[in-house]
């Protein structure tokens, strides 16, 4: 499925710059340039999101690790008193876990917050260019709203390839936490 989306996503992309770059070829080069922006910035922030997420994983393992050996001895801890000892622990896991966990997820949020700005962009460098192209009497006004469609039509595939791209961390550092633990020697 993920092949699918970002194929799709991508052939898109690739049609729209293709007729745009027919109707008029300035207007395909600067869209085009505005779509590998796009892309780009998305390809930069993968591997930040990839140790975020690795790092929010590992924490969560160790939390998880440490909750299965105080169940097992759920009796000996409240036999000696040493609840509070524990939940404090528990306390400083969590807090591990939960702080890992947000600064992967502020990748994410980051990732759309830009992906929302670039479509501002873009709409903008459609218009700057279309305006400009209207004004040389290059174009036509019916261009420019085809400019502006084609522009529209580029935010879709941009934002699904931005989903794809947060699957794929995440999907990425949990095959990677899978190889660190394949790679440990048995004690």
């Amino acid at each position: 499925q993920f092949i699918i989306r970002v194929a799709t996503s991508s052939l898109l992309i690739l049609g729209v710059l293709v007729l745009l770059w027919i109707e008029n070829w300035r207007a395909g080069l600067a869209l085009a340039a505005y779509s590998a922006i796009s892309i780009g910035a998305l390809a930069a922030l993968q591997g930040l999101g990839v140790r975020r997420w690795t790092a929010a994983r590992q924490a969560a393992a160790a939390q998880f690790g440490y909750i299965e050996e105080r169940l097992s001895g759920v009796e000996d801890i409240q036999g000696s008193g040493a609840a509070p000892y524990a939940l404090e622990r528990l306390f400083r896991f969590t807090h591990r876990t939960m702080t890992t966990r947000r600064a992967a997820e502020m990748v994410e949020y980051f990732s759309a917050g830009l992906d929302h700005l670039l479509f501002g962009l873009g709409w903008a460098l459609g218009l700057g260019v279309g305006a400009y192209l209207y004004a040389q009497h290059q174009i036509t006004i019916g261009t420019v709203f085809l400019i502006l469609a084609y522009i529209s039509m580029l935010a879709g595939p941009l934002d699904s390839l931005r989903k794809q791209a947060s699957n794929l961390q995440r999907s990425t550092a949990g095959i990677g936490r899978i190889a660190e633990l394949f790679r440990r020697q048995p004690i």
